[in-house]
């Protein structure tokens, strides 16, 4: 495991990506021990997905769920339950 998948899982259980890195397979890579959260929308827009989270592992899924934003790679959102209730984080892109 590198020095930096090590700092990030250790120190950040969500991590808002903007402009992800997309390889020649058209995939985006993620560090190890995070689970990647794409807009859902993403099979069926002719459009290069501009945000994502990474949710680190450790959070169980039985916590955090993804919420559907139709009709745009531009804005990906999640919701966690805990004893506080719900929280939606969004992650937007904004063109410059």
């Amino acid at each position: 495991m590198s020095c930096i998948n090590v700092s990030l899982v250790a120190h950040w259980d969500i991590i808002l990506i903007q402009e992800p890195y997309i390889t020649y397979f058209n995939s985006i890579r993620t560090p190890n021990h995070f689970t990647l959260v794409m807009p859902m929308s993403r099979e069926t827009l002719d459009a290069t997905v501009q945000s994502t989270i990474w949710v680190n592992s450790a959070l169980s899924t039985n916590k955090w769920k993804i919420l559907d934003i139709p009709d745009t790679n531009d804005i990906v959102a999640i919701e966690l339950k805990g004893d506080y209730g719900w929280l939606q984080i969004y992650s937007i892109y904004n063109t410059g």
